[in-house]
């Protein structure tokens, strides 16, 4: 249920644009709590039909990326696979040193140290694997160093990384990613159900 004042947003005969003034005077409310409150908060709402920004507040600030950071890793396994290097049915082997606490598949005591691309990625963007994401890092991409340069390169984030140096990003590398990863899904339109379901490709 929307907040009070919020109920008119889900109207479908009410203005985009009013619907845009609405919501962007709600979030600059929560923001102005949150800072009085003395918690950082960064906001980016962009329309996903049209492309436009409709919040944006403290974009530039780097912020402790925690699990969004599987996205650039994702959009880096979405481009090799892409490009022909891997396949969705690669087989992978990994150590049980490798394994992580989290709610994933392969971050339970006795899970399975082999597995294919496609459930590795599956593990790591539905469940949030802790340890999927240390898979692809590792022994998909190359380690955190040349996953760090791709970042860059490739996708065009200044300011996201991972560890070792640290795990940080900031909301506009999360809006460009986000544009970087809808291409490169289109482009694997056979394998468009990888994301969301273990459908074969």
């Amino acid at each position: 249920m929307l907040p009070n004042g919020l109920q008119e947003l889900s109207n479908p005969a009410t203005a985009d644009s009013f619907k845009a003034v609405v919501l962007e005077h709600y979030i600059n409310q929560v923001i102005a709590k949150n800072e009085h409150d003395q918690i950082v908060t960064d906001v980016s709402i962009t329309d996903l039909q049209s492309g436009k920004l409709l919040v944006g507040h403290d974009l530039d600030t780097e912020q402790f990326a925690a699990s969004v950071n599987k996205l650039p890793v994702a959009a880096l396994v979405l481009s090799d696979l892409r490009a022909g290097k891997i396949s969705m049915d690669t087989q992978l082997t990994w150590q049980e040193s490798d394994v992580r606490a989290g709610a994933g598949v392969y971050d339970q005591p006795g899970a399975p140290t082999t597995g294919t691309v496609q459930d590795v990625m599956f593990d790591m963007l539905n469940p949030s694997g802790n340890t999927a994401v240390r898979i692809l890092v590792n022994y998909v991409l190359g380690g955190a160093a040349q996953v760090n340069t791709r970042i860059v390169n490739e996708l065009g984030l200044q300011h996201t990384y991972l560890q070792p140096v640290d795990s940080a990003l900031t909301l506009v590398d999360m809006a460009l990613l986000t544009l970087s990863v809808r291409v490169l899904i289109s482009g694997l339109s056979k394998c468009r159900s990888v994301i969301p379901s273990r459908e074969a490709c």
